[in-house]
């Protein structure tokens, strides 16, 4: 989606779910489209995403590039980090929202030491702001991976070799950091599996670290082995003290697709994520989006759509 198609979208689940008020989301849109270099080289979009049982808007603005020089890198690095900044910057003076500023100085100096593209996302509903999120991508960077997370470990003070299992028979994906309301953070890693992708093995360690029976695990992995996924992986939540909590798979499609091109399998016909899919379904319709990830957390499965 473009910023014109995004604030379409936004104006409609204001009015849906009245969210939204709490900043101009016309003018935050426009500072990220402007601050997006305007080049073939360079590619951005407005994804949003929704979760059962949670009316927030999640909006994210990503933008990747295609490998140049170092120097030309570093300025769409750095005008992408001026941007961002300037959004937070109003956040922080409109809402009084709190955050971790040091944290998030290093995870720009990650980003430009590296050279990783920053995509910057925001949760926002009808109390006010939840979270502000940034995002390094790994996925295609010309990067050593032990290296990167190792640097990200030192950074944040993380204890590298228990997090080591994250990805274990994986490649890292991402990171990304959630800025909370009471200026706390959360790591999130990215880990996954490209074709071909083991999906008992993805099921096993999901349900290993949930602790207990997921009844969407099954219907959900029927749905994935029917679609064209590019990768399928988890998200691993890190507190501060380097202890993993909660786990989620995700699976990106190999090309976004409209919501009506979803496979519908017969394990899913019936259950709450069958149920859940029409009604979220019925919303992407309406701004014509197309499905790029699916998610399951606990119970809680998710759609992201541009």
């Amino acid at each position: 989606m473009d910023n014109i198609q995004a604030g379409n979208f936004i104006k409609y689940l204001d009015n849906k779910w009245r969210i939204g008020k709490a900043l101009d989301m016309g003018w935050l849109l426009d500072i990220l489209y402007r601050g997006a270099p305007q080049s073939r080289s360079c590619y951005y979009t407005f994804e949003f995403s929704l979760v059962s049982k949670d009316k927030s808007l999640r909006l994210l603005h990503l933008n990747f590039y295609n490998h140049s020089t170092n120097d030309l890198m570093l300025d769409i690095l750095k005008k992408r980090a001026t941007s961002i900044s300037r959004i937070i910057k109003y956040i922080k003076s409109t809402s009084g929202y709190k955050y971790d500023a040091t944290i998030m100085r290093r995870i720009f100096t990650l980003s430009s030491d590296f050279l990783l593209p920053v995509q910057f996302g925001i949760v926002l509903d009808n109390k006010g702001v939840q979270a502000i999120k940034l995002y390094l991508s790994i996925v295609n960077q010309n990067v050593k991976q032990v290296i990167l997370f190792a640097s990200l470990c030192r950074l944040l003070d993380l204890k590298q070799q228990r997090l080591k299992r994250c990805f274990t028979n994986m490649h890292l994906d991402a990171i990304g950091i959630d800025f909370l309301p009471d200026c706390s953070f959360a790591l999130k890693i990215y880990a996954c599996q490209s074709e071909p992708v083991d999906l008992d093995y993805i099921a096993s360690i999901y349900g290993r670290q949930l602790k207990r029976r997921d009844k969407l695990l099954r219907p959900f992995m029927s749905l994935i082995e029917e679609i064209s996924t590019k990768e399928v992986g988890f998200l691993w939540r890190v507190s501060g003290d380097s202890q993993i909590g909660s786990i989620k798979i995700w699976a990106r499609l190999r090309e976004s697709i409209p919501f009506a091109a979803l496979p519908h399998p017969a394990m899913v016909k019936g259950t709450s994520l069958g149920t859940w899919l029409e009604s979220a379904g019925s919303i992407i319709n309406r701004v014509k989006g197309r499905v790029s990830y699916l998610t399951l957390e606990n119970e809680k499965p998710g759609i992201y759509f541009r």
